[in-house]
């Protein structure tokens, strides 16, 4: 039977991944908020749940980089939670930005590749679908609070 015990180099390999990916999230926190207090308008609709989502992702993303610098962070059930916990923020941060047209659409992607270093293709895929998912009923539930019909560029004028 082989052993699943990692060597010290395949240890300090995952650590260095998990410690890039922290400062990479930490990195998108401070931008998106940078990017929010250049044009402030962008959370106009729901401007207390923006500043919010983004404070509170930058909290995370301080939290993250801490447990992963104090070696906390390696294990494959804590890189679910944190991926579970970057897709939740992350649809969090679209909708309160704007949804739509929130300039955090690509943020999606950071997940996804995040998934894909931790666990390949068997990962992503999943990660990928659930933040299509997400955003679609994003999409879908402001189309509908805005009482008006979602913009369809082929639809019959008459």
């Amino acid at each position: 039977m082989a052993s699943t015990k990692k060597t010290p180099l395949e240890e300090g390999w995952i650590l260095q991944r998990e410690r890039a990916v922290a400062w990479l999230r930490l990195a998108f926190a401070i931008i998106a908020i940078a990017v929010i207090q250049l044009n402030p308008s962008r959370t106009a609709r729901f401007h207390e749940l923006s500043v919010f989502s983004l404070g509170s992702f930058l909290l995370y993303s301080f939290a993250a980089l801490y447990f992963v610098r104090k070696n906390n962070l390696g294990s494959t059930s804590v890189g679910a939670v944190i991926t579970s916990l970057d897709i939740i923020w992350i649809a969090f941060i679209v909708f309160s930005t704007g949804g739509t047209r929130t300039p955090f659409f690509f943020y999606y992607s950071f997940p996804v590749i995040t998934a894909s270093l931790r666990w390949g293709v068997k990962g992503s895929v999943p990660v990928a679908l659930i933040g299509v998912a997400i955003y679609a009923l994003i999409r879908i539930t402001l189309a509908a609070e805005a009482m008006a019909e979602p913009r369809d560029r082929y639809a019959c004028r008459s």
